[in-house]
């Protein structure tokens, strides 16, 4: 490692650091100030409240035992909203991306469904599902799953259709071309949906909770509201605060953790008789021995990458062969094979 480049990792650790400290400090500010104010009475602390009060509201619902009972109520709700709404809503896009005809025919009603104000559905939601924890649930499901249907599926219908016909002319199906292609292209766009339900599935969950609810933070919001405790509404509110970072640090870690997969290595302009990529097949035992040659018929422009990575392959002239071959030593863990004729 070169000096410089010591030099430029040495100052990134130190802009991360000192990103994190204001981000601190700007926390500690805020509470301060917030403290200070209702101390010296700059706001009426009955409607303001006050960190020290707000603590002290907490303390008194975790001494009764009501702390976790409400976390616990509300925390569950959320998780289970947004585990269903998100698997459910990628499996509806994948159908739709796969079904031309009824993403087109669907399209329509999918704008009108995200469009409805979900709360307007409030009574026939209770009606329907009973005056319990399916109705939350219900309720927070129809906030996140149509956004993760429209997101999903607009990713899927975003890849390249070229890319999708290169497939095609090497004899891939749509399954093939789904796992090979589209999935791998959406993984960030998946991570980004996964991001956006942390946030909509605690609004549909606290929506929910204010329609019809016995337990969970939301009661204590609005029953807080109602008999004028606003130090319990504020401890509830600082408390969902908490929640919520935590569970989209939870999604924030997975992506860290989908990045540490090793990506396909760079493709350079090839040369003749140069290996390009690999590809992993269903059948590795059908699979020819790497470095054999098949022939093509047609000329191959890019290539697909592991993990959604693509480059293209130009500046030679010359018929392209391409092979399928199972994963071997010391090759990138991707997709393509090719030689360079």
């Amino acid at each position: 490692m070169s000096e410089e480049h010591k030099q430029y990792l040495k100052k990134q650790k130190i802009r991360k650091l000192v990103v994190r400290l204001v981000q601190i400090g700007i926390l500690i500010l805020f509470f301060g100030l917030w403290e200070l104010s209702a101390t010296l009475e700059w706001a009426d602390p009955f409607i303001t409240s006050s960190p020290s009060r707000v603590a002290k509201s907490i303390a008194s619902l975790y001494a009764s035992g009501d702390l976790f009972v409400h976390m616990g109520a509300t925390l569950w709700e959320t998780v289970v909203s947004f585990l269903i709404s998100t698997v459910a809503g990628t499996l509806i896009a994948v159908a739709l991306w796969w079904n031309r005809f009824l993403s087109e025919a669907l399209q329509p009603y999918l704008i009108v469904l995200n469009s409805l104000p979900k709360i307007a559905l409030g009574p026939l939601i209770i009606i329907w599902v009973g005056a319990g924890k399916g109705a939350i649930i219900t309720m927070a499901l129809m906030i996140c799953l149509i956004i993760t249907v429209i997101s999903a599926l607009q990713g899927f219908q975003s890849v390249e259709r070229d890319k999708i016909d290169l497939l095609r002319s090497m004899g891939a199906g749509k399954g093939k071309i789904f796992m090979k292609l589209v999935l791998p292209a959406n993984i960030p766009n998946i991570l980004s949906i996964l991001k956006i339900n942390v946030g909509l599935s605690w609004v549909g969950t606290i929506m929910g909770e204010y329609l019809v609810s016995r337990e969970g933070l939301g009661y204590l919001l609005v029953y807080g509201g109602q008999v004028f405790k606003l130090d319990l509404v504020m401890a509830s509110t600082l408390i969902l605060c908490v929640l919520a970072t935590a569970m989209y640090l939870v999604v924030a870690l997975l992506e860290k953790i989908t990045e540490k997969y090793p990506n396909a290595k760079p493709v350079q302009a090839p040369v003749k008789g140069q290996v390009i990529w690999q590809i992993d097949v269903d059948d590795a035992s059908t699979a020819p021995n790497i470095g054999t040659k098949v022939e093509a018929d047609k000329p191959l422009c890019y290539v697909q990458a592991y993990y959604g990575m693509e480059e293209v392959v130009s500046g030679f002239d010359g018929k392209i062969v391409a092979i399928c071959a199972k994963q071997g030593d010391n090759v990138a863990k991707g997709e393509i094979i090719a030689f360079a004729e």
